[in-house]
């Protein structure tokens, strides 16, 4: 009899078990964790790269006002400038390969430390239609991250409102310094741009971004989603509003709220939550390192 007892016990206690593991699926604590480890990494790269972007955008600008001849300024490296290089081939103005080499490293004057080499092809004037801009990074260092990657970047144009659409596919490898893998990453989007009044500065500009990208596990298809465009004033260091949803084998698990359009602040928080738990993402910058401030 007390064999049989304790034999129930024990069927009783695996049922339980059984019966909890199933309810919870993938909202366990350290699952949380983990989702929320992920989104920071995300927000924080999503800013890192938005500042590549800028430095391309800036260099080319200032390279197309000048007709691609470099202005005095840009000879010799000053406050973190990028030594700059174009080459163009002899019988025709394009393709031009611009290298933007911060060389050994150097810090510019928000404290960020930048080394390595952007290196980006042209087909043509940047904001002519159909003008392609491939850009590779090749030991690129932002911080505390290392950055290997290709960029492909199409000009599609001007939609309805008069902003230029670009087509814009990268995948990109993201490491510590310290050589710690953390992401790879490989995203479609649809970045809209509009250059405001004073085509001179950047002052007035504005980006949206929508997109996605999956990535295959085993038994998993994790899926991440622009649900909201992501939407920047270049005067911002951040996404100013717009959603990243994260679905699991098509059910949605979580998401990251830089903030609403209409009231969204040109500040340095996102919100991230699963529906169950919410945080709030802060991201340093103007500081010697990009990291998470919680």
């Amino acid at each position: 009899m007390k064999n049989i007892i304790i034999t129930l016990v024990g069927l009783f206690v695996a049922t339980i078990f059984i019966i909890i593991s199933c309810s919870r699926d993938d909202s366990s604590p350290s699952e949380i964790n983990d989702q929320f480890i992920q989104a920071e990494q995300e927000a924080v790269f999503e800013a890192v790269l938005a500042k590549v972007d800028d430095q391309i955008n800036k260099e080319i600008t200032m390279l197309e006002n000048y007709n691609y001849n470099l202005p005095p300024s840009k000879s010799e490296e000053a406050v973190c400038n990028a030594i700059i290089k174009v080459e163009t081939p002899e019988i025709s103005k394009f393709p031009k390969t611009i290298t933007l080499d911060f060389g050994e490293g150097c810090t510019d004057s928000e404290g960020n430390f930048r080394a390595g080499k952007i290196i980006v092809t042209i087909t043509g004037r940047y904001w002519t239609k159909g003008t392609i801009r491939y850009s590779k990074l090749v030991d690129y260092i932002y911080n505390d991250l290392k950055i290997a990657g290709e960029r492909h970047e199409t000009n599609k144009g001007k939609n309805n409102e008069g902003y230029y659409v670009f087509e814009v596919k990268h995948s990109e490898k993201i490491w510590t310094t310290s050589g710690e893998f953390l992401a790879e990453r490989n995203w479609e989007r649809i970045r809209t741009y509009n250059r405001g009044m004073d085509l001179s500065t950047t002052s007035d500009d504005e980006v949206w971004v929508t997109g996605s990208t999956k990535v295959e596990k085993p038994g998993k298809e994790l899926t991440k989603e622009i649900t909201v465009p992501l939407y920047r004033p270049l005067t911002c260091q951040h996404f100013q509003s717009g959603i990243i949803a994260t679905f699991v084998n098509n059910e949605k698990k979580s998401e990251l709220n830089y903030g609403d359009y209409l009231q969204g602040e040109c500040d340095n928080t996102a919100t991230w939550t699963n529906g169950v738990v919410t945080k709030i993402i802060t991201l340093k910058t103007g500081i010697n390192y990009y990291k998470i401030r919680q």
